[in-house]
Formats: structure tokens, C-alpha cells, sequence
């Protein structure tokens, strides 16, 4: 389960650097996660991600939003990623 919401927080930063960043869009505020409620229900149990519009709908694709607790758990995983500066390549060049 830790593995699953890891992917899924990998994936909002991949998110949140590649597009919400640029646009300026709070970190509380931005659409990180896209996919069936299936794939995103461990995060949201474990509380770091909600369906944007309150409930997700099955079978379909749903847009995710961080949580409070989310937002937490992000900026402890990935420090700096507020400012673009955290995805980088494995010799360390900025991507």
C-alpha cells in the first residue's frame, strides 16, 4: 500500500512541476492526480487525496486534489518542489 501512494505522489509532482507550477497554481489548489478511483482510493484512504469534485465516479477517469494532510506529506517528500527545483536527472542535472 505505502509502494501504491508513493507512485501516486510521484506522479503528482511529476504533475505539479510539468504544469501547475508555470501556471502558478497553489499547491492546495491543483489538479495532481488523474485516473480511476480504483488506482486512487489507497491515497484516499489514506487521506492525502480527494476526488476534486467531492466523489469520484466509477469507471471513469476523476481529477485528485492533495489534502491537508497530502500537502504535508508532499512538501516533506519532495523539499523544493514548490520553487521547480526538485525533479532532476540521476546525475543531478535540473531536468
Amino acid at each position: 500500500m505505502r509502494y501504491v501512494n508513493e507512485r501516486l505522489m510521484e506522479e503528482a509532482r511529476r504533475r505539479y512541476e510539468s504544469f501547475a507550477l508555470r501556471d502558478n497554481k497553489p499547491l492546495d489548489k491543483a489538479w495532481l492526480g488523474l485516473g480511476a478511483p480504483s488506482v486512487y482510493k489507497p491515497a484516499v484512504e489514506a487521506g492525502l487525496m480527494a476526488p476534486l469534485h467531492g466523489k469520484a465516479t466509477p469507471r471513469v477517469l476523476n481529477w485528485y486534489l492533495l489534502t491537508e494532510a497530502g500537502v504535508k506529506a508532499y512538501r516533506e517528500m519532495f523539499p523544493g518542489s514548490e520553487e521547480g527545483t526538485s525533479l532532476k536527472y540521476r546525475d543531478g542535472s535540473l531536468i
